[in-house]
């Protein structure tokens, strides 16, 4: 037997005597009123622990971002386009990494999660698609394929390169939108004792995805940034 959603609230809210279904009525109001910031606080609260839990991955010998450094740019600031990125000192060139890994949020208030490796916007030519410029060195065209194919292997999906990422792709799912009914259910499902838990449990799957990101392509980056640095003339760390 199929419902009518909306027959069952409206026969919930007005049932009942008069003192009932005024309260019932307040409660509703009010969570319509508030419920977009209620969710808005459940999408911090997971990027907060993401933002920690990529701070402490990279302090001790065994951490699978030892030695990297975390960039922070506007991550948790709710604006479009807020990301944090993540970089071993030997891609940097003129003060600047040359590539990194990256997070971002493609709409204002956390919406449309998407990572992948970043170009530097004035460190690195043939700012654009990969797959279309010409004139693209043979090595570096090499070093993108493999990237592509292991990126396929290791976490299948709709991996594409664009102006200022070599590669990216949204987190699989809900995981990446943020907006879906389900991705409120999984972190409702996960909180057996508080809400604390389900927001650990997003925030590890997110980070097991970008350290899948990192192992993939680690020593294709270092690569790329060794023929960068010999084009270049030099280290310029």
């Amino acid at each position: 037997m199929k419902f009518d959603v909306k027959e069952l609230i409206e026969d919930y809210l007005l049932e009942g005597g008069i003192q009932d279904r005024i309260e019932k009525f307040e409660l509703a109001w009010d969570i319509r009123d508030y419920f977009e910031d209620i969710k808005l606080s459940i999408r911090e609260s997971i990027l907060k622990k993401l933002v920690k839990k990529l701070k402490e991955k990279t302090k001790n010998p065994g951490d699978p971002f030892y030695g990297y450094k975390l960039e922070d740019n506007g991550f948790l600031e709710r604006e479009k386009y807020g990301n944090i990125a993540i970089y071993r000192r030997e891609w940097v060139v003129n003060g600047k990494p040359i590539l990194k890994y990256g997070i971002e949020h493609g709409l204002k208030d956390y919406f449309n999660l998407y990572f992948g490796i970043q170009k530097c916007s004035d460190q690195i030519p043939f700012v654009g698609n990969w797959e279309n410029i010409q004139g693209l060195p043979e090595e570096w065209k090499e070093i993108f394929s493999q990237m592509k194919i292991r990126l396929k292997e290791a976490l299948p999906g709709n991996w594409k390169p664009s102006d200022w990422w070599v590669v990216w792709k949204y987190f699989d799912f809900y995981y990446g939108g943020m907006w879906q009914k389900e991705f409120y259910m999984e972190i409702l499902e996960k909180s057996k004792d508080n809400l604390e838990e389900g927001y650990e449990a997003l925030a590890d799957y997110y980070f097991s995805e970008f350290e899948k990101l990192k192992n993939a392509t680690e020593n294709l980056v270092d690569e790329f940034v060794k023929l960068y640095k010999e084009a270049k003339g030099g280290s310029h760390v």
